[in-house]
């Protein structure tokens, strides 16, 4: 049988998309695509706000370059390779170049969606920068993102065929110093600067292209070792919302919250309080996303002026992060062990509501501090009353009858 690079490409291709399709409709979930659409509307909202305010002295063009130098700087290149690869493709290593080239190709068009998202975001803050308006020449800068969107690619697939992980580090912090020098140079329009950073760019690709050339194989380990973290990456966000069989869980000890597992009094009634709180504290995302949600509300509650949008983004957050915590009642559902456990369904239900609430409430009392703290008082007082009583309906009218439904 003839070996055909492009063939396996195209077979890897469809079954990623269908794979990725597969998740997807659960992840962008109607509950969260509202809850989203809500965030940006707020968020453009004072967004548009805080351009206006902005004197001249602020400095927008550096933000500017620096966001897109980011943007363009963390390109990856998706190889589509599996860990049976290192055995079975390694024999065809000289027949390989097509398929890393489709990747290449596959890996810029899937980024180009960050490229405009950041071009839209950031046009308005150009424009401040420019003084002039959205011109002519921000089509050239967006043109400009799309060329270093591409070298940037191709530089960080030479990035992984070297050897040396020090000259990684150095390399990538190179990268992302000339392409914010670029786009910087290129808004105050110094554009022999900004000549002088493109053609220091080209050297670095040239002088790493000649670098890999002499390098006799492909790095297949560390190929399959980027990718393979990033569809984990993946699983991890779509475990949020639903099983994914294919999750590799990690456990990590996290020793100063024992204290919230030692509080658990040795008693059968208690099986599952004890089972839950260790999971929600050890296993998974649980407390990174509830961490993180938690932060991000209180940020937004702290930095939003109205008083009343401070509420209903606390109320926001507080959703988010129930919602999410639902994942946790079906964590052991492929564990067999779990069917010899003498308890029932009833003492399971009873625990995990009690968890999730306790942390919604939580999550309450907080955000009601962090609105007594910006001397909000009446919003203070209003955000506690209405996210204790949220908490209790949708805990009680939603989530019970979602997990019985999913039992």
């Amino acid at each position: 049988m003839i070996f055909d690079a492009k063939e396996l490409f195209k077979q890897r291709l469809k079954d990623h998309i269908k794979e990725l399709s597969r998740y997807s409709r659960y992840i962008l979930n109607e509950h969260l695509s509202i809850a989203l659409l809500f965030t940006i509307v707020i968020l453009a909202v004072y967004y548009e706000r805080w351009i206006s305010s902005l004197t001249e002295a602020f400095p927008s063009a550096m933000i500017v370059a620096i966001i897109f130098g980011l943007v363009v700087t963390y390109s990856p290149v998706r190889t589509l390779l599996k860990r049976a690869d290192i055995v079975f493709l390694t024999v065809a290593e000289q027949k390989m170049g097509h398929y890393f080239k489709y990747s290449l190709f596959y890996s810029f068009f899937t980024q180009l969606y960050i490229v405009f998202i950041a071009a839209a975001a950031l046009a308005p803050l150009y424009s401040h920068a420019s003084r002039n308006g959205v011109d002519s020449l921000y089509v050239v800068i967006i043109f400009l993102l799309l060329t270093y969107k591409g070298i940037n690619i191709y530089l960080n697939w030479l990035r992984t065929q070297m050897d040396e992980s020090n000259r990684q580090i150095v390399i990538i912090s190179l990268r992302l110093l000339l392409n914010v020098s670029t786009f910087y140079f290129f808004i105050i329009q110094a554009y022999v600067y900004t000549l002088f950073s493109f053609i220091l760019l080209l050297a670095l690709l040239l002088y790493l292209h000649t670098s890999v050339k002499r390098r006799a194989t492909v790095a297949w380990e560390r190929l399959i070792s980027e990718e393979d973290k990033k569809m984990q990456l993946f699983y991890r966000l779509a475990n949020l919302f639903t099983d994914v069989p294919y999750l590799e869980t990690s456990i990590k000890k996290r020793r100063l919250l024992n204290v919230f597992i030692r509080k658990i009094p040795f008693q059968h009634h208690l099986t599952y309080h004890y089972l839950y709180r260790i999971t929600f504290i050890r296993s998974g995302d649980y407390l990174g996303m509830y961490v993180r949600l938690l932060i991000l509300g209180g940020l937004f509650i702290y930095f939003v002026p109205n008083g009343l949008v401070k509420i209903a983004l606390g109320i926001l957050f507080i959703y988010m992060s129930t919602f999410q915590m639902m994942t946790l009642f079906n964590h052991y559902r492929t564990k067999l062990w779990m069917d010899i456990y003498p308890t029932n369904e009833t003492m399971k239900m009873r625990a995990i509501m009690k968890l999730m609430s306790n942390l919604a409430f939580a999550q309450t009392i907080l955000y009601t501090l962090v609105l007594f703290g910006t001397f909000h008082y009446e919003e203070s007082l209003l955000m506690l009353v209405i996210g204790i009583g949220f908490v209790y309906l949708f805990m009680n009218k939603y989530v019970k009858k979602k997990l019985k439904k999913n039992e």
